[in-house]
């Protein structure tokens, strides 16, 4: 098959949805174990790998949107680099802090302000849209899970 023709069946738009949606789908249904008899191993720490699941999803996210939002000025590299550095340093801190699912959340919802402003703006880059989705609904789903899994606990 030659590659016009895939491009014609798989756009850049339905494979980024694709991605994004299988990378966010554990972080948004991960903690439903602690309702159904603690998963499978009650000794593991559903809590660490959740969030670690989390930090690679916002990794891919905001490596991914760094490179697809690509601007031709001088400082584009100095700020993408320091916004991905940032995001690392910030992923670091929250996998080490035993409460840092708040700072996860937090970290999405500025990565899809990033979004929001270019589509408040009016840019027209067709990955915005998916990926404020996909940043809203991360950070709405893990600011619901910390409040309901410190009720619970």
């Amino acid at each position: 098959m030659s590659s016009s023709k895939l491009e014609n069946i798989i756009s850049p738009i339905q494979t980024y949805i694709a991605i994004s949606v299988a990378l966010l789908i554990p972080v948004v249904i991960w903690p439903l174990q602690l309702y159904s008899d603690h998963g499978l191993n009650p000794a593991i720490n559903i809590h660490q790998i959740w969030m670690v699941m989390a930090a690679a999803i916002l990794l891919c996210s905001v490596t991914a949107d760094s490179i697809i939002g690509y601007r031709k000025a001088p400082s584009w590299p100095f700020v993408t680099s320091a916004w991905i550095c940032l995001t690392v340093l910030g992923v670091s801190i929250a996998l080490r802090l035993p409460d840092g699912t708040w700072l996860m959340a937090l970290m999405f919802a500025l990565h899809s302000l990033r979004a929001a402003a270019g589509l408040w703006h009016n840019v027209s880059e067709w990955h915005l849209w998916p990926a404020w989705s996909r940043d809203t609904m991360a950070s709405a789903a893990l600011f619901f899970w910390h409040i309901m899994l410190n009720q619970a606990s």
